[in-house]
């Protein structure tokens, strides 16, 4: 495994002379879901087997592009490419965990090496394919497992490396698969997201044992740069020593060279008479902008909890929580929160003016058996939402919200 830097001694060392930035909000409006397609359950061409096969691999994964919609189904190890209308324009697929496609024609093609033109179908050994990223070059990349045999655990750390990014391309088939070094390198950890920035660099996020390894690579896959941030060391805003910090999530900037890390602020609640502590209150949230060359702090947000109101035969209480940092767009944080009576809110945070914006997204319960987001670099918010019956394509323009939203 490639070398790594920590990048948490450079967010300490500037701690000294930092400026808190804290948001202001608008009341909250709403964003109208759009129902694009349905889904069938099942093994044909354009049908996922979501609960029928292999439960250990029960996945499904979205991302968009462009309104081209990429879905990869793990558990029978395939990918489907469709229209924003739902039609299967290319099928790529595991020809043992799959009938033989139907609707689109079978690539001859044998070795993909004339890409994936037209409405064709080609087979590929997917072991369970899972998250997934396209640049602009219509490159996809795919998170992918390894087979058994091959599974190894990392000697240093001891945590199992067991996943590897598979690149195809739409112009040239199957390229390779990626590891921590690039082309062909070591397997990968447990791939928390991937990402493909505006300048068309793909971003591995994985778990380690200390926190988060974040990698970058061009779009020939070879490595960029590659950082560590830990749940160790910890920055701690200036006048507020006493307050505990919990590393969240981190996120890559899209259109430029920051990587966001969300810390969640904590402060002890004391039992007066035993002197104990009994319990933590959230107070709130920080984004941290660093550089991913320099490892330095470029820029921080102060994020003030999502309040939620509970009534019971007594009162009415007011719950803080922590904002989820869902992704990132046109220089505006995407953060969601669930109220305690079930509402989502999500919020618009331009990095810019500081100004948060909330909305409602209303969504239907029956149709969350399993659901996977997706934000695109333009701000477009997708979903699969699988219900008892089918599957829900939809999508919330948020791209269209942005433009609008207070500078």
């Amino acid at each position: 495994m490639k070398t790594v830097r920590t990048i948490s001694s450079y967010i300490l060392f500037m701690l000294i002379a930092i400026t808190i930035f804290v948001s202001c909000r608008d009341s909250i409006g709403s964003i109208e879901e759009t129902e694009l397609f349905k889904l069938d359950y099942g093994f044909y061409d354009n049908q996922i087997p979501l609960f029928m096969v292999d439960a250990s691999n029960m996945e499904v994964h979205i991302a968009m592009r462009d309104g081209i919609f990429y879905i990869t189904a793990a558990n029978t190890g395939k990918l489907m490419i469709l229209s924003s209308y739902g039609e299967l324009l290319q099928l790529v697929y595991n020809e043992e965990k799959n009938p033989k496609p139907t609707l689109l024609t079978i690539s001859e093609n044998t070795d993909n090496s004339k890409g994936l033109q037209g409405r064709i179908a080609y087979s590929y050994p997917f072991i369970a394919p899972k998250k997934i990223a396209i640049d602009s070059k219509q490159n996809i990349y795919i998170e992918d497992s390894i087979p058994l045999d091959r599974i190894r655990t990392d000697p240093e750390t001891g945590i199992v490396l067991q996943s590897v990014i598979q690149k195809i391309s739409l112009n040239k088939g199957y390229v390779d698969y990626i590891g921590q070094e690039g082309i062909g390198g070591t397997p990968f950890s447990y791939i928390e997201n991937l990402y493909c920035t505006n300048n068309n660099e793909l971003v591995v996020i994985t778990q380690s044992e200390k926190g988060y390894i974040i990698f970058y690579f061009d779009s020939s896959g070879k490595l960029i740069t590659s950082l560590e941030v830990t749940k160790t060391n910890l920055p701690l805003p200036v006048g507020n020593e006493r307050l505990i910090p919990v590393l969240d999530t981190v996120y890559p900037e899209l259109d430029g060279t920051g990587l966001f890390i969300k810390i969640d602020y904590f402060e002890n609640i004391i039992n007066k008479e035993t002197q104990t502590i009994i319990s933590m209150n959230f107070i709130y949230s920080i984004i941290w902008k660093v550089d991913r060359n320099s490892g330095k702090m470029i820029e921080n947000y102060k994020i003030e909890p999502f309040t939620s109101q509970s009534e019971n035969s007594k009162a009415t209480q007011t719950h803080k929580r922590s904002w989820s940092l869902a992704g990132y767009a046109r220089k505006h944080l995407f953060l969601y929160g669930i109220s305690d009576k079930g509402e989502t809110i999500y919020a618009l945070y331009n990095c810019d003016s500081k100004h948060l914006s909330m909305y409602t997204v209303k969504l239907d319960n029956s149709k969350l058996q399993f659901a996977d987001f997706n934000i695109s670099n333009d701000g477009i918010m997708s979903a699969l939402l699988c219900g008892e019956k089918d599957i829900s394509v939809v999508w919330w323009r948020f791209d269209k919200l942005l433009e609008g939203i207070p500078k």
